[in-house]
């Protein structure tokens, strides 16, 4: 039995040390299983970290782009549209004022040249007249005399009567 015992405790010893070197190797297959699945979780993570990193900024890239666009557009619709509207009435107002005091004007010079060729024929009629006045009214027709001026009788025209003015 002795020899056996020493077979039973070399097959144990012949386990032990298969059992030791089988859990090392089942340690370091887990080493590098952990180890591999690691480094493939992380090139996940970053494969992940990059895909959210250019959405994030393919979104705000569209969200600048809608942003500029919306922009756009209020200040067209809300400032310049009513801008260039202002102007365009404020430009047919002053135009038109323009217009109307362009024609006042010319209707103003022509009635002064009226009036100065009134004025003008006035003096020339009385200068003709020696500014004698003929009133008419309910008691009948009457020369009035300029002031400062006498009437002489016995005069005749031709063979009208006449009276002479003096002054």
């Amino acid at each position: 039995m002795n020899e056996t015992t020493p077979l039973a405790e070399r097959l144990k010893q012949q386990r032990a040390a298969e059992n030791a070197s089988l859990a090392s190797l089942t340690q370091q297959q887990l080493s590098d299983l952990r180890s591999g699945l690691t480094d493939i979780l992380q090139d996940e993570l970053s494969t992940m970290r990059r895909d959210m990193e250019k959405q994030l900024r393919d979104t705000t890239e569209e969200f600048s782009r809608s942003r500029s666009a919306w922009l756009l557009s209020i200040v067209k619709h809300r400032v310049l549209f009513p801008a260039l509207s202002t102007i365009t009435v404020l430009g047919v107002i002053f135009l038109s004022g323009w217009g109307m005091s362009t024609y006042q004007e010319s209707r103003i010079v022509g009635n002064w040249a009226t009036i100065s060729s009134q004025n003008a024929t006035v003096l020339h009629l009385e200068s003709r007249t020696a500014g004698v006045d003929i009133v008419r009214n309910d008691k009948g027709v009457f020369v009035v005399l300029p002031k400062g001026s006498k009437a002489e009788n016995g005069w005749t025209v031709g063979k009208q009567d006449a009276l002479r003015i003096t002054r």
